[in-house]
């Protein structure tokens, strides 16, 4: 199978036994590698508050936001004046921007615009 995707498709097959992810790239396939299955690049951090033990950084920093009263998060606010809406992440508020932007998705009904098109559908329904 990982000869026929490689000379028929163009694809590469992830080199462990168990994992059957394809990519497009030698390089696409060592990263993945690297960051999925590579014992030496997982990382043990564990939550100071509960003991709760993560591989990614990122998902440490998210979890640790349990622990932190409403009050004491910093909010991330839409600037827009007609939105009230309110982010505990900056990425969050950067995506609902989108939303506001001309390119986003549009009702044909009124003027309501989002930045998912999903949203748009449970919008019309």
């Amino acid at each position: 199978m990982r000869t026929h995707l490689l000379e028929e498709h163009n694809r590469y097959l992830c080199r462990t036994s168990y994992c059957t992810s394809v990519f497009r790239s030698m390089t696409e396939c060592d990263k993945h590698f690297k960051d999925v299955h590579d014992a030496s690049n997982i990382l043990d951090l564990t939550c100071g508050e509960c003991g709760k033990v993560f591989i990614r950084r990122g998902h440490l920093e998210e979890h640790m936001l349990i622990h932190v009263t409403k009050s004491e998060r910093e909010v991330f606010s839409c600037p827009e004046p007609s939105c009230k809406s309110k982010f505990a992440r900056e990425c969050n508020l950067q995506h609902h921007m989108k939303g506001h932007a001309e390119e986003g998705w549009k009702c044909p009904q009124c003027d309501f615009v989002t930045a998912e098109k999903h949203n748009l559908k449970q919008h019309i329904v």
